[in-house]
Formats: structure tokens, C-alpha cells, sequence
């Protein structure tokens, strides 16, 4: 059974004020993403991704820029950070920010799903097509066009020969 959102598309934001690299989270299943110009992904550009990857990368870019607003331990006065990251960092808080982030979303058609049969009719129509370009050049078993490359080879050999003979008899004595 298929997921409800496998044929739909994103647009992924970057509504950052910094590139979103790879070493930030833009990556899907171990791979890194990058941007158009194969560069990361900078501040403003659009993107489209199947479903699964934009909405992956769209969390992985709300929580770097809540962690840019989380303030830095102040040593000394105990560590008030942790209490603003709990909120900073909270599902509300990133859910919010992935609904700015991804800021289109469509449904692709259902791909028809090809038969055992319908696949093994195409592999058929492919080889015979093969088949058919292969004959069409009229070359011979031995892989020669015409008499005159019959002859070439022959005068390549230094193998005597009577160029009045058919380019069959020329071929029997390449054999």
C-alpha cells in the first residue's frame, strides 16, 4: 500500500538568512542536497522535492534557525538555555516554521503500474528491434558489409586471393 503523500511535490524555501549546507541538514538518507548552481542551498532560493525529502529538509532547516536563537551559556549564572531551547525547539515551534518553509505543494497522477506481460511485450519489442537494425545493414556472419572490405582484409593478411571471386569464396578463405 502506497503512502497518501508519495506522488506529491514541495517547494522548499530557504527563509534563512544563511546558506543551508549539508553539514546543517541538507541532506536526505545520507546524501547530501544541494542548490541550483550545485552550490548549498542559499538564502531565498526554491527548490521542488518529492514530498518526503522537502518536509525532511524543511525540519532539518527550522531547527538550524531556531538553534541560531538559542543565547550562549552565560558561565557562572547556571544555564538559562536549556529552558529556551526546550521552547525554541519544541514540535509547535518547528511545525510552524516547516509551514513557512515549505511553501507550495501539489499532487502528482498515480504512475500506471505495468503488468509482468506488458513488461516482457516491451523487452520483446526492444530485442526484436535490435534484431532488425542488426539485419538491416546486411552485414555478413563474419561481420563484413561488402566485397571490397573482404578484399582489404585479405590484402591486410597478405593472403592471395582472385578479387574476381564472390565475396562469399573471399570470405571461405579468411575462415
Amino acid at each position: 500500500m502506497t503512502n497518501q503523500n508519495d506522488f506529491k511535490v514541495v517547494t522548499l524555501k530557504n527563509i534563512s538568512d544563511f546558506e543551508f549546507t549539508p553539514a546543517l541538514g541538507a541532506k536526505y538518507d545520507g546524501r547530501s542536497i544541494f542548490g541550483k548552481a550545485g552550490e548549498p542551498i542559499a538564502p531565498g532560493e526554491e527548490l521542488q522535492f518529492p514530498y518526503h525529502v522537502g518536509k525532511r529538509l524543511a525540519i532539518n532547516l527550522a531547527k538550524q534557525i531556531q538553534l541560531k536563537k538559542i543565547p550562549a551559556p552565560v558561565f557562572g549564572k547556571g544555564d538559562p538555555t536549556a529552558e529556551v531551547a526546550g521552547h525554541i525547539l519544541s514540535d509547535e515551534t518547528i511545525n510552524a516554521l516547516v509551514s513557512k518553509i515549505l511553501v507550495n505543494e501539489y499532487s502528482e497522477e498515480k504512475p500506471v503500474t505495468e503488468t509482468e506481460t506488458e513488461k516482457l511485450m516491451k523487452k520483446f519489442e526492444e530485442l526484436n528491434k535490435t534484431v532488425e537494425s542488426l539485419t538491416s545493414k546486411k552485414i555478413s556472419p563474419t561481420g563484413f558489409k561488402n566485397k571490397q572490405e573482404v578484399i582489404a582484409e585479405l590484402e591486410s593478411k597478405e593472403i592471395q586471393h582472385d578479387k574476381r571471386k564472390t565475396k562469399d569464396e573471399l570470405e571461405k578463405l579468411l575462415a
